[in-house]
């Protein structure tokens, strides 16, 4: 092979490129140990379950296989892949079995020898019942140690039932702070030492600092047990050379030569002319008054430093008089820096003791519950597996003579679980007799941004020489994806090989792919900060600074803006869900959550499905605040403020109307407590059961309320938590009153939050709270997450950590010039080769904007690796797409010193060249298109009759059938699903084709009347055409594309309606007092769908239309709908009261036909 036709491939070995067949051969051999590189995108997990399946296939037994991984989700679809591919060899035909063989590197003749074998495999697998181990890496230490003899268990300090504290319903550091608190009392060693550093920095921040340490106790106690720790930040008579054997710098201050000095450069200034030097010299003669050390020195910083302990620059520019300035200066600032040494030094040490007093609460807490933690697990794995005798024997019991360990996301492992690994396969040939192990690792040092969970991706180095050295394996490399388009790849290689280039992003050769997509790339506007001249502005148009803070909410200026990124983005996606994107193929990415919190409001807003932010808590959603504010309100009658939360909530929704009058009411009930709900309440309804002629809607409300808040009470007295919420749900109908406010996608992730509510209630503590109130308080210290179903259906909103090994066609990245972060401080900085057996050092760091000196190198050290992380969290944004990414940014208020995202892609020509006339501008007034709901004329939040009719004169709706067993209900002939609606004027067509298009044309109308006139252009009708009938073709299952021919017969059907005379000025927003689509109402017990409600105001009062498409027929056709209509008006006429209600037919023509 000539050197020009390897450059081309994208596949190495052993440092050599090589075709791609070449490169899977030995990937897939399961009788040689390797080590992959494969970069995001190129199926390293593909790879993996291909040498399982050749090592089965070729005679290992499923218990001689394990596979590793790093979080149970992974594990999961790992196998569930082995499992699909074992089930599709199996099923194959002979040629296709020696083909997808051949795929994975074997020769022609072995894959015609091994085929025949594959079905067999399947079922003797199926029949057997085993199954190759797929584990997390603490699941599987989890295992080892439940097969350790007790008394080893006894030795590490564990518990034998190792229940691991992290299946602890709430969080345990307030007890266990607590119980440290109390531990000090009766430690007089101990207790002085807490007592100077919440002197020194704070009680708040001194908590913050041992928490960090407890969430790093690995790394403590192991540099601890090397005799690291106490030493880590050594005073300034051992760090700093020009100070040894100077156990305190300061008092040098009083030496005579030093004084002599100090009254030279006095007189020298004293002589200046102006004002700053003799103002110094002034300092230094009294400072030189001083007899004690500290004040002298105090007195000498305060004539020549600055407050931060750097020299004074603007006394004096004579050289002369320099000569005598800067020897004294630096002599200052040496002792600054000697003195911060000792200080941090003795911080240290102080938290070293607290550190090991909080250590030893913690362990006793852990054993009184018989807990362990992950930091446990992982040590006493590595107990075990580093022990020859225990690791054999450990081997038995287990029954696990491996012979092949697969390894994926290889970069996320940490120090301490390579050292267990790393003992423990190197010694594996002589444990048990057996033979030499097969490993198999697999990774990208360039995804590895899990750093504050210990991972360590110069683990994935140390692996590679170890496979290649100590196992004699091979090294391969793969920089060939199969998931991103060829202009996304161009655009990655473009911003990461400069970072390459300068040191930022190590390992990274430029990429190649096999896709054939077409790549877009798109900027949104930026989000510029305002000028000092428009705050000014701004604050000129304000009255004297002051809002009404009832009526007016706060915002804050860094939130508007966010905002107003999150407004860019939720209208770019609304724009390309009319062109046909379904939500679910969307991602939206952010460095921070809180970026995406703000990105789901403006989702919501528009309609659009959206999963919560992942690490959005269970208890964080709307349907579960709701839920409790009830559940608070039934247990806790004085809670007012979860009583008036309840009775806002969907089941028991009074209105604002009913709100504001139990407010007055407890207000006169209750003047000098400021009102009591609950009794407001019960008067309330009293006073209208006593007269009730005169009851009102409000009154019916407020009554039904009442009545079931009531019942509830009663019931909680013997109900436990779950049946209570059941009953809450069923008897105020929670889940019909849902149906009727959300669009489908947002029904079925509310039903989500719903039932994972119900579900807690019974795994909580194992469902065995006695009382709902005892569920409530633990309820609300939970940190449930949302059940993974919950985000299905709609746009992802995830953060970058969250977005690792998931990819999207279209991706959104957010927030990309973030500002430069804040100086962390009350901090803890490890140093811990992979090689080592513990850190070399492990410090605690008050703040890196002042460290010590013998701290600065490392601090650089440490800042690198967090931009190296940075690059590699951009690396992982940029690889999620496969289609489409979509930038948009902030401007910081502090640019980052490294250069953010933007302005990497600003370098690399993505972005910054990108002038305003090239940005992608979205149209708002696509914003609000909510297929497939009710929508409002003027474009607001969708409701039922909410806008026109006060919500206290709402019926409580029945449970909804869906869409289509309402169109089954209709009385009149076009309410069948045979003659469903369907378009006029169309010759040539079979009755189906009719009724697709009339639906297709319905769906148009509904979401383009919700729009001005002015949006109407046809690109946009043409757009809601499309997403018509993407949407109608979905609902009947059929994969039909759109036609030209049928997208001209949509457009004409529409445009008929949309331009006749007579009925244009009903379907524009503009000359309607109010209007809304597809409205189900309630009829003499079923339901009834209104194709569009319209009221128009006068001066006699509004008036009501009842409008129905029938575009399927002739005028002189259409009185025979009258009954329909009829009990459409019925209907209405049970919520307007007396207002008149009219009734208006739109023929296929676009006629305005009046009943």
């Amino acid at each position: 092979m000539s050197a020009a036709e390897q450059a081309g491939y994208a596949y190495l070995v052993n440092g050599a490129r090589v075709p791609d067949a070449e490169f899977y051969r030995w990937a897939c051999n399961p009788s040689v140990p390797v080590v992959i590189e494969a970069c995001a995108g190129a199926g390293k997990t593909w790879m993996l379950v291909s040498r399982i399946v050749r090592a089965l296939l070729e005679g290992a037994e499923p218990s001689q296989v394990l596979a590793i991984t790093f979080t149970r989700k992974a594990a999961g679809e790992m196998r569930e892949r082995l499992q699909s591919l074992l089930r599709e060899l199996a099923s194959l035909s002979h040629e296709a079995q020696v083909r997808e063989l051949a795929l994975r590197g074997l020769s022609a003749a072995q894959a015609e020898a091994l085929a025949p074998g594959l079905a067999p495999l399947y079922r003797r697998l199926l029949a057997s019942g085993e199954q190759v181990q797929v584990s997390t890496i603490h699941g599987w230490f989890s295992k080892l140690l439940r097969a350790a003899p007790l008394d080893t268990l006894s030795a590490l300090g564990l518990p034998p039932q190792l229940k691991l504290l992290t299946e602890e319903e709430e969080d345990p550091w307030p007890r266990i702070w607590s119980r440290w608190l109390r531990d000090l009392q009766h430690d007089d060693e101990v207790r002085p030492v807490f007592m100077a550093l919440v002197a020194d920095v704070g009680r708040f921040n001194l908590e913050a600092w041992l928490q960090a340490a407890l969430a790093q106790r690995l790394e403590i106690q192991l540099a601890d047990e090397a005799g690291t720790l106490w030493g880590s930040v050594p005073p300034a008579d051992e760090a700093l050379p020009e100070w040894a054997g100077v156990p305190d710098p300061v008092a040098s201050v009083l030496q005579p030569a030093r004084e002599a000095e100090v009254q030279a450069l006095a007189r020298t200034l004293g002589a200046l002319g102006g004002t700053l030097a003799p103002e110094a010299a002034s300092t230094l003669i009294d400072a030189l008054q001083e007899t004690d050390a500290p004040r002298r020195f105090e007195g000498l910083c305060r004539a020549l430093l600055k407050e931060d302990g750097t020299p004074r620059r603007n006394i004096t520019k004579k050289p002369e008089v320099l000569a005598l300035l800067s020897p004294l200066q630096d002599w200052l600032c040496s002792i600054v820096e000697a003195q911060r040494q000792n200080e941090s030094c003795l911080r240290h040490q102080r938290m070293v003791a607290l550190a090991r007093s909080l250590f030893d609460t913690y362990a006793r807490f852990k054993q009184e519950g018989g807990y362990i933690d992950m930091v446990d697990l992982e040590r006493g794995a590595d107990h075990l597996l580093r022990d020859e005798s225990l690791s054999a024997w450990v081997q038995q019991r287990l029954d696990q003579q491996l012979r092949h360990v697969l390894m994926d996301e290889f970069q996320d492992t940490s120090p301490l679980q390579w050292r267990a690994l790393r003992e423990w396969l190197s010694s594996y040939g002589g444990a048990g007799g057996g033979g030499r192990i097969q490993v198999f690792i697999v990774g990208d040092p360039k995804q590895s941004i899990y750093r504050f969970r210990r991972a360590e991706p110069r683990v994935f180095q140390a692996a590679k020489a170890f496979v290649q050295e100590t196992l004699g394996g091979a090294i391969l490399a793969c920089d060939h994806t199969r998931r991103n388009a060829q202009g996304l790849i161009d655009a990655l290689n473009r911003s990461m090989q400069p970072l390459a280039d300068a040191g930022r992003f190590a390992g990274f050769r430029p990429h190649t792919t096999a896709s054939a997509l077409q790549a877009q790339w798109r900027v949104l506007p930026d989000v510029m900060r305002p000028t000092k001249d428009e705050r000014a502005a701004a604050r000129a148009h304000g009255v004297d600074g002051w809002r009404d803070s009832l009526t007016q909410p706060r915002h804050e200026p860094e939130e508007v803006l966010r905002a107003r990124e999150a407004a860019h983005v939720a209208d770019a996606i609304a724009e390309l869900v009319v062109q046909g994107r379904q939500p679910q193929d969307i991602f939206v990415l952010a460095r921070k959550r809180q970026s995406l919190l703000l990105a789901a409001e403006a989702l919501a807003a528009r309609g659009i499905a959206h999963a919560a932010p992942n690490d959005t808590l269970l208890v964080d959603t709307a349907e579960a605040r709701d839920l409790l504010a009830v559940l608070q309100a039934v247990v806790s009658p004085v809670h007012d403020l979860s009583l008036a939360h309840a009775l806002k909530t969907p089941g028991l929704d009074v209105g604002e109307a009913g709100l504001l009058a139990l407010a007055e009411r407890a207000r006169q009930c209750h003047p000098a407590e400021g009102g009591r709900w609950w009794e407001a309440l019960r008067a309330e309804v009293e006073a209208h059961d006593a007269a009730p002629m005169l009851a009102s809607p409000l009154q019916a409300r407020l009554a039904r309320a009442w009545s079931l808040l009531r019942a509830w009470r009663r019931d909680a007295r013997w109900l436990p938590p779950h049946d209570l919420m059941q009953r809450i749900v069923d008897d105020c109908q929670w889940r019909e009153a849902l149906a009727s406010q959300l669009s489908p996608p947002q029904f079925r992730q509310a039903m989500l939050h719903l039932d994972a509510m119900l579900a807690q209630s019974l795994m909580l503590r194992g469902g065995r709270d006695a009382t709902p109130y005892r569920w409530l308080r633990d309820f609300r210290k939970l940190q449930a997450p949302l059940p993974p179903a919950a985000a299905r259906e709609a746009v992802q909103l995830l953060t970058i950590h969250g977005a690792k090994g998931l990819e999207a066609d279209v991706v959104f990245l957010m927030d990309t010039d973030g500002q430069a972060s804040r100086t962390q401080t009350y901090g803890l900085m490890v140093a811990w080769e992979p090689d080592e057996q513990a850190p070399s050092r492990c410090a605690f760091l008050s703040s890196e904007g002042r460290p010590p000196a013998s701290m600065a190198d490392w601090l650089v050290q440490e800042k690198a690796a967090r931009d190296s992380e940075e690059c590699n969290a951009l690396y992982v944004a940029l690889t999620r797409a496969r289609e489409m990414v979509v930038v948009s940014r902030t401007q910081p208020a502090r640019a980052q010193p490294e250069g953010s995202w933007w302005q990497t892609m600003a370098q690399a020509g993505l972005v910054g060249q990108v002038g305003e006339a090239g940005r992608w501008q979205p149209q708002p007034a696509l914003a609000s298109v909510r297929p497939g709901h009710p929508t409002a004329a003027d474009g607001s939040a969708p409701a039922a009759l909410a806008p026109a009719v006060e919500p206290n004169r709402l019926p409580l709706w029945p449970a909804l059938p869906p869409r289509r067993a309402i169109a089954d209900t209709g009385d009149a002939p076009s309410a069948s699903v045979a003659s469903a609606p369907s378009v006029s004027g169309e010759g040539g067509l079979g009755d189906a084709d009719r009724a697709r298009l009339g639906k297709a044309v319905h769906r148009v109308l509904e979401m383009i009347t919700t729009h001005p006139v002015s949006a109407r252009t046809p690109a946009f009708r043409e757009a809601l055409a499309r997403q018509a009938w993407r949407a109608v073709v979905q609902e009947e299952a059929l994969p039909m594309r759109l036609t030209d021919d049928d997208l001209q017969r949509i457009q004409r059907a529409v445009a008929r309606v949309l331009d006749h005379p007579t009925t244009a000025r009903w379907l524009d927003p503009a000359q309607v007092g109010w209007a809304a689509n597809e409205l189900v109402l309630w009829h003499q017990g079923r339901p009834v769908r209104i194709d569009r409600l319209v009221r128009q105001d006068s001066a006699s009062g509004p008036t009501w239309w009842v409008l129905d498409y029938k575009l399927g027929e002739s005028p002189e056709r259409l009185q025979r709908y009258r009954p329909q209509l009829e009990a459409y008006r019925e209907a209405l006429a049970t919520l307007v009261g007396d207002a008149p209600v009219q009734m208006a037919l739109i023929a296929g023509n676009g006629e305005f036909i009046t009943l």
